[in-house]
């Protein structure tokens, strides 16, 4: 595998996908312990779908401790929430690959 600094162009994901040398994207982001709270998806169908439409997500991830409790003091923004992501998932440099 090359060494590549991100972002990874959508041509170069879409050539490695094709190529078999990437089976896997990660759409995800930093929970407030710095995990990686996402998605997993076969690339076929991240870029034939996500790429077009977006995804879902649920916020509570981003509100929990490490051991899943819910942290006081939080409200939602869903629609705010479901527009970044929907964002980040057109973006591939919302992406970790």
């Amino acid at each position: 595998m090359a060494d590549r600094t991100p972002p990874l162009p959508v041509e170069e994901l879409r050539a490695l996908v094709e190529s078999g040398e990437i089976d896997t994207v990660v759409l995800a982001f930093p929970d407030m312990q710095g995990r990686l709270q996402g998605k997993r998806f076969a690339a076929r169908f991240f870029l034939d779908e996500v790429l077009e439409h977006g995804t879902e997500g649920c916020n509570y991830l981003l509100a929990v401790d490490t051991e899943m409790n819910t942290v006081d003091g939080y409200a939602t923004n869903m629609p705010l929430f479901f527009r970044r992501l929907r964002d980040a998932a057109r973006d591939i440099r919302g992406c970790a690959l």
